[in-house]
């Protein structure tokens, strides 16, 4: 009886149970199944783990059984190894045994490079811990052979020479790839891999972490001076505070340069909460001697603190941190840059130190375009520095490391006549772990090579421009024949949904992955994010301007969407359209108020002058209680017929374009829509000589060149002919010469 009522227990459980777990399914369908796949993921982690521990090494002992023995029987004084090897090598192999200075043995394991493990010794060396070596047993012949094949060039410049050098003294040997490219087809090489990004497998191969002594950024009493728990220092590089009882930690790093011993300190940005390293930070400049600093962070990104402001500003002249009184000189903003000069005092002693902030880097990203940055760096090269330059961003990692890289590859190159990435890679990273973080990091600074080495090529003083422009025509030719045989590798996957295919006019001008403009998604339809529209940047300013194809009848709202969306300043329409074309090419603006369906539109006011008519209209949603109303202008160029490659007057362009100047200075942050019949013809001609103008304005120099290549970059079918390239050199002499006349008419106004 007893046995009959359990069974009724268990069988009413059992189906009250799966009635349960049957309601979770179909009435919490998606809550149940995250609960469910939170118990699995919880027994897939758990299986690993037992299976880890219980796994066994080539001699058959248990793995787990021989940390627990090395956790409680290992000896923590001089018996400890040190072991510098590379990755995807085991610890431990046939390598040279030496002993640091304060007699814990260390092991050098094979490092590929020569010049990467001789800087490292003379690094630990100089440190203090010198090296008890050992002479190679000299290679067998075969082997010297192969290796001097290995470093024959691999094409045109470019080597990829596998060098390795055995230290151990047996036939075992690790290698490193050494990337070395010569002055004579860097231009080429750079332009190769910064347009295609061919650099993973070179950057993957390039060791992160050498496995060495890391005890003192451990310590509990330093812990709460790091900023980041993964940003770990060798304890043979790190910079040793001599002047402050109790502690002589900071996390900062010496870095070797090319062929220059301590050139660098890679550091963390300073901290102002938990145990606060502002004066750390700057006791360190003192007594490393530093008298400048870079820095490559802003206080504040992404709504986070990513580095304490240690510095005066020009409302507080003076601040003092300990021992140290820092009073603030000078501030000068440059382009996305500033440059700021202090007195640092200690005691009856003061030093002027100089501060660079770059203040363009995005947080999680690069910079768009390399060419703010480049000025920063080329101002940075030409300073006379005394004692290490100092360097810093939020880590000290990845930022950091990406100037430090360029910097020691432009000594390389001025040097040795060619760069060698992966080790000058390696080589800071013996230094600072991590330095430059991830490959998009190392591709800007091939980005930023270019920009250095090569930008100057296409550019030419304002003052010399109009008499040198009749003799440029052989030289324009080959500038287009070399942009336009550029090979780009753009993808366009976005666009060739089949979804999207209606709402293109051409299916072979496209957004680019990457530069195409999203709209907000409208009843869960993914299609109506898509608009056939790119950005576009500026001389300093990431996606300042906007292409876009004259919108169909049906994608007219999606155009008007996108004007409220991204809070567009200007919307320029170049191109004028035949009584015939105006069915397939509607008029943008209504001749009443247009319901667009969530946004109202509304016209405030038109006018009309010689070159374009200028109307204000006002974007109000209607579903929405919340949101507030935008005002921009809608421009509409004469004289520019849809079909044809110019303008009938090249003045009325230029002199649109100033409105677009003027609009902008008012609304800098707010993108400007450039809009033609296809999207590319008239667009790409505008956009381009915006920021040539741009450019003019802020730097006095011309450079064709430039602006083109990093619009081809955003819609390669931009600048369709050598007609309309050179038509920007003569736009450009003739906006330079109708400026001194402006000049003179405006000195003649103000005098009268």
């Amino acid at each position: 009886m007893e046995q009959k009522i359990i069974f009724i227990i268990l069988l009413i459980l059992g189906i009250a149970s799966l009635i349960f777990w049957l309601t979770c399914f179909f009435f919490c369908r998606q809550r149940f199944v995250r609960v469910l796949s939170y118990f699995c993921d919880i027994f897939l982690r758990v299986n690993n783990c037992i299976r880890s521990c219980c796994g066994r090494t080539a001699d058959g002992e248990v793995k787990f059984l021989i940390s627990l023995r090395n956790l409680f029987r290992r000896e923590r004084t001089n018996a400890e190894m040190t072991i510098i090897h590379l990755p995807n090598k085991e610890a431990g192999e046939g390598g040279q045994e030496f002993r640091l200075a304060n007699g814990a043995k260390a092991k050098f394991l094979p490092l590929s490079s020569s010049s990467t493990l001789r800087s490292l010794r003379q690094m630990t060396q100089r440190r203090g811990l010198p090296l008890n070596d050992r002479k190679p047993e000299e290679k067998p012949e075969k082997d010297q052979e192969k290796n001097d094949k290995d470093g024959e060039d691999k094409g045109k410049g470019v080597e990829e020479a596998e060098e390795e050098e055995d230290v151990s003294g047996d036939s075992s040997t690790n290698q490193i790839v050494s990337n070395r490219v010569t002055r004579e087809h860097l231009e080429g090489y750079l332009n190769h891999v910064v347009r295609r990004g061919d650099l993973a497998s070179e950057f993957k191969s390039i060791p992160t972490v050498f496995k060495r002594s890391t005890g003192i950024f451990g310590v509990p009493s330093n812990r709460p001076k790091n900023r980041y728990k993964n940003n770990i220092l060798y304890d043979d590089t790190r910079v040793v505070l001599q002047g402050k009882e109790g502690s002589d930690y900071i996390n900062a790093s010496f870095v070797e340069g090319f062929r220059e011993t301590g050139a660098y300190i890679a550091t963390q940005g300073p901290k102002d909460y938990s145990d606060s390293t502002i004066e750390d930070f700057w006791r360190m400049i003192w007594e490393q001697h530093c008298n400048t600093v870079v820095m490559l962070a802003c206080l504040i990104e992404g709504g986070k603190v990513k580095v304490a402001q240690y510095w005066p500003d020009l409302t507080k002249k003076t601040v003092i941190y300990g021992e140290f009184s820092i009073s603030i000189v000078s501030e000068q903003k440059e382009l996305d840059y500033f440059i700021r000069k202090f007195t640092l005092t200690h005691g009856d002693e003061s030093r002027e130190v100089t501060q660079y902030q770059f203040i363009a880097w995005p947080d999680h990203n690069v910079p768009q375009a390399p060419f703010t940055f480049s000025l920063m760096i080329m101002e940075i090269r030409r300073r006379k520095i005394t004692g290490p330059l100092l360097v810093h961003c939020s880590a000290g990692i990845g930022r950091t490391g990406t100037l430090l890289l360029v910097l020691v590859l432009l000594d390389q190159l001025d040097n040795v006549g060619y760069i060698d990435a992966p080790s000058a890679v390696a080589l800071l990273r013996q230094g600072r772990p991590l330095l430059v973080e991830n490959q998009m990091q190392y591709r800007f600074a091939h980005q930023l090579l270019l920009e250095i080495l090569y930008s100057d090529v296409t550019n030419y003083p304002v003052s010399d421009f109009v008499d040198m422009l009749p003799r440029m025509d052989n030289e324009m030719r080959e500038q287009y024949k070399k942009l336009k045989g550029t090979e780009r590798n753009l993808s366009f996957k976005w666009a060739l949904k089949p979804a999207h295919a209606k709402f293109n006019r051409n299916p072979k001008i496209l957004p680019v992955d990457g530069r195409q403009v999203f709209l907000q998604m409208v009843n869960g339809k993914g299609e109506s994010q898509y608009i056939n529209a790119i950005y576009l940047n500026s001389v300093t300013q990431r996606d300042a301007m906007i292409a876009l194809e004259h919108p169909l009848r049906d994608t007219l709202a999606q155009a008007w969407r996108m004007m409220y969306e991204r809070k567009v300043s200007a919307w320029v329409v170049l191109n004028t359209y035949d009584e015939d074309k105006v069915e397939n090419f509607p008029a943008v603006l209504p001749k009443d108020d247009l319901d667009l369906g969530f946004i109202t539109l509304t016209l405030e006011g038109v006018s009309r002058n010689a070159h374009c008519q200028e109307s204000q209209v006002t974007l109000t949603p209607i579903k929405s209680r919340f949101a507030v109303s935008h005002s921009m202008k809608v421009i509409q160029l004469y004289g520019w017929p849809f079909g044809s490659e110019f303008p009938d007057d090249t003045t009325a362009l230029l002199a649109l374009l100033e409105d677009v100047h003027e609009i902008r200075r008012k609304a800098p942050s707010s993108p400007v829509v450039f809009t033609c019949g296809d999207g590319c013809t008239a667009s790409g001609l505008a956009a381009a000589l915006d920021v040539i103008l741009t450019r003019i304005e802020l730097l006095r120099d011309v450079d064709v060149y430039r602006a083109v290549q990093a619009l081809l970059y955003e819609r390669p079918q931009f600048i369709t002919s050598f007609e309309q390239y050179k038509f920007l050199f003569r736009a450009t002499a003739e906006r330079i010469q109708m400026k001194p006349k402006e000049e003179e008419a405006r000195e003649t106004m103000i005098n009268e």
